[in-house]
């Protein structure tokens, strides 16, 4: 895992361009010298309140070897392929990832509507590639979003960033007849996010994923999200809470009865009254999906042409 500095440079050359930046660091896109596959770079720098204590520091280093020892070993074509992580000898942190052009935000943005079938693909994709996480590997995201959905050329998505990801041993639940993936602590984006985590309490991470992937067939729909934060203080959630169905029907008007109902379940403000992802993937509705895969399509997606050059 410990690298010379400049080893980036002499496996993956030099950077094209910036694909995206944050606090803790950047994301670039390469060509493998090896072969020109087109590569994302990660490159994390310690961030500075880590730097004003050795427990901090110690945290996060923890948290990045925990989200390699996670993304190394996964294999699914919704899922995004981490290739390599090391860390060079001046201390910063590099993982080398599938490259796609751009992400379901920026996607939803940048084009005028996405058909209802593109949607629905998008959705069905998202539901597989949670199913492989919940089920195989007992994963749950936890930061599920617009900006954590990547879209290769060929319009496959794959979830990405796993910073928030957790797993647990196996704890039996008895709504589910399966092992909860229990959790606690707050993590992922305010409009994202389940009620269960503005509250001081352990939940089942599954079922924050499953209130997520709603919120996220709402904004691909829409264009637009239900609510800022699902608590009491927002005005549009505590409308929501006193008439789930009324507000759904709303906001999807052009949606069948079918599709308001699983959204309906999947928004419970009870966790345990939320569909498994195995649920939803058994509902009739979602069984007449054509889900679009890596050289196989239904449909076409309108995904702009990857920007190789700077």
């Amino acid at each position: 895992m410990r690298r010379h500095v400049g080893f980036t440079h002499q496996v993956y050359g030099p950077a094209v361009r910036e694909l995206g930046a944050g606090t803790n660091g950047i994301v670039s896109l390469h060509h493998r010298l090896t072969d020109g596959t087109p590569v994302a770079v990660k490159r994390l720098v310690m961030p500075a309140v880590a730097l004003q204590s050795t427990d901090r520091a110690q945290r996060y280093v923890r948290q990045i070897l925990h989200e390699a020892a996670l993304t190394r070993t996964f294999q699914h074509p919704n899922v995004i392929a981490t290739y390599d992580v090391y860390q060079e000898t001046d201390g910063a942190f590099y993982n080398v990832m599938d490259y796609c052009p751009l992400d379901l935000f920026a996607l939803i943005q940048g084009s005028a509507s996405l058909s209802l079938t593109e949607i629905n693909c998008y959705f069905a994709q998202m539901v597989r590639g949670l199913h492989y996480l919940h089920v195989q590997r007992r994963v749950a995201h936890r930061d599920l979003k617009l900006d954590n959905v990547c879209i290769s050329p060929q319009g496959v998505a794959k979830l990405i960033d796993f910073g928030c990801a957790t797993t647990s041993n196996p704890k039996y639940d008895p709504q589910q007849r399966s092992p909860a993936i229990i959790a606690s602590g707050s993590c992922g984006s305010d409009t994202y996010m389940a009620p269960e985590l503005f509250a001081p309490t352990i939940y089942d991470a599954r079922k924050v994923d499953v209130w997520a992937l709603a919120i996220i067939y709402i904004a691909m729909c829409t264009k637009h999200f239900p609510w800022d934060r699902a608590t009491l203080q927002d005005p549009n959630f505590a409308l929501f809470t006193k008439h789930p169905d009324q507000i759904l029907r709303r906001m999807l008007p052009n949606q069948p009865p079918q599709v308001l109902h699983l959204l309906g379940r999947m928004l419970a403000l009870n966790p345990n009254e939320r569909p498994s992802i195995p649920a939803i993937m058994a509902t009739p509705w979602f069984q007449t999906i054509a889900v679009c895969r890596s050289g196989l399509t239904f449909h076409p997606h309108q995904v702009p042409a990857p920007q190789e050059s700077a």
